[in-house]
């Protein structure tokens, strides 16, 4: 079976090997795991880090039955503005017009965000009988307007609603629909105008993680030894992910200031600065900015739980971030704020605790129980493990993915022979 996946704005470890596989290269890995050919048609500027990687638009084969086509575009310095509607824009078109000179794919599985490449996508695909499973990971447009006040809405809504309209098409149009929870599914259908169909379904956004080899566990513990984070046993909290604006960094300086045990605070974004000044005068808060994978991995070996804290506590209200995976993966218990799908999952699994926002005490009280109450914690890492084996494994999670591709696929086949009858 030959498959093209469309997406955009991840870190590919063919690339990047010290990135996170995210879920384009998640994808592209079981489908090759079982044989399949893989076609990955990408952009080549990195939205990280607003570069380009080659200039130039570029087929890579890193490795048999693997193709990266990587797309040159105009890139953007930031992420809110006109600059990257130009960029998508742009990358669609180019997108479009390289499509119509290669072979069609037996099914394709085409990432939202972002918009416009989805679009010519689906509608190319779907010209051609090539089903489509369409992969929704956020709201778009409607996620740029609420943050604008109600006094400038209505310009805000007037302005999205093109798009809104090239959503919903895309929409109808894809032979069916994944997303990342049952909110964001029920959302697409909804835009889609149409109830669930037998090939819609919910794709977590879980990954296998990494192994990383003796060398790299080897030079990622002694990293960590060097940065005052020792493997010793004792209880000890981790965040790893963005320090971007939606974050809580206050919530989680305010309450590590109130404790005896350590904070490690990983990751990049706007906020790190300000995190680093505030924490400057804290010994038990390490702020190592950002980590990669192998140093991710052995962090997590040695913590005993997660922080997902949020300035707006509905910000995760029918989605759940990929790190919540990680920390389930390791069987660390995760404390969060959040309300909505990851709070629901926290409190009805007993993996983990939620707390108020903006309540740093209350904050400091509950990572104070679970310290002081060895059981309580063994019991919510144990469950969840147990939660991530039975629901969030990579071979549950992207096998499962594999043969609803299949089965698109060989629907696919026999519907284009009966049209040639």
């Amino acid at each position: 079976m030959r498959v093209w996946i469309i997406q955009t704005g991840e870190l590919l470890p063919y690339l990047h090997p010290e990135a996170r596989p995210m879920r384009a290269s998640n994808v592209v890995r079981a489908l090759r795991d079982a044989g399949h050919e893989v076609v990955l048609w990408t952009s080549d500027f990195i939205h990280q880090s607003h570069e380009h990687l080659f200039g130039r638009n570029t087929i890579l084969r890193p490795e048999p039955g693997i193709e990266l086509r990587l797309i040159h575009s105009a890139g953007y310095s930031r992420n809110i503005g006109l600059g990257r509607v130009y960029d998508h824009t742009q990358f669609a078109k180019r997108l479009l017009s390289l499509m119509k000179r290669e072979p069609l794919p037996d099914v394709a599985f085409v990432g939202f965000p972002p918009m416009e490449a989805a679009a010519v996508s689906v509608n190319r695909l779907r010209r051609h009988g090539v089903p489509t499973l369409l992969d929704v990971k956020d709201q778009w447009p409607e996620v740029f307007v609420r943050p604008i006040p109600d006094a400038f809405r209505l310009a805000g809504e007037a302005a999205i609603w093109p798009y809104q309209r090239l959503v919903k098409q895309t929409m109808r149009r894809s032979t069916a629909l994944s997303a990342i929870s049952p909110g964001f599914l029920d959302w697409a259908l909804s835009v889609a105008g149409r109830s669930q169909n037998e090939f819609d379904l919910v794709l977590p956004l879980t990954s296998r993680g990494c192994d990383p080899d003796v060398s790299q566990a080897n030079a990622a513990s002694q990293w960590w030894d060097s940065q005052g984070v020792p493997d010793d046993g004792r209880f000890r909290i981790a965040y790893v992910g963005s320090i971007s604006t939606g974050i809580d960094v206050d919530d989680m300086i305010d309450a590590a200031s109130t404790v005896q045990f350590q904070f490690v605070i990983c990751g990049d974004g706007p906020q790190l600065e300000h995190l680093r000044r505030r924490t400057e005068h804290l010994s038990n808060v390490v702020c190592p900015g950002w980590v990669d994978q192998a140093q991710g991995e052995v962090l997590y070996g040695r913590s005993s739980v997660t922080l997902a804290p949020y300035i707006d506590e509905a910000a995760f209200g029918i989605g759940i971030p990929n790190k919540i995976y990680d920390s389930l993966r390791h069987g660390l218990p995760v404390v969060t704020n959040a309300s909505g799908a990851l709070g629901t999952l926290v409190t009805a699994h007993d993996v983990g605790i939620h707390y108020e926002t903006e309540d740093s005490m209350g904050l400091a009280a509950h990572l104070n129980l679970l310290a002081e109450h060895p059981q309580l914690l063994a019991s919510m890492k144990k469950n969840a493990r147990a939660l991530y084996i039975q629901e969030f494994t990579f071979e549950r999670v992207y096998g499962g993915l594999v043969r609803h591709l299949e089965t698109l696929a060989d629907i696919g086949q026999i519907e284009k022979q009966a049209r040639n009858v």
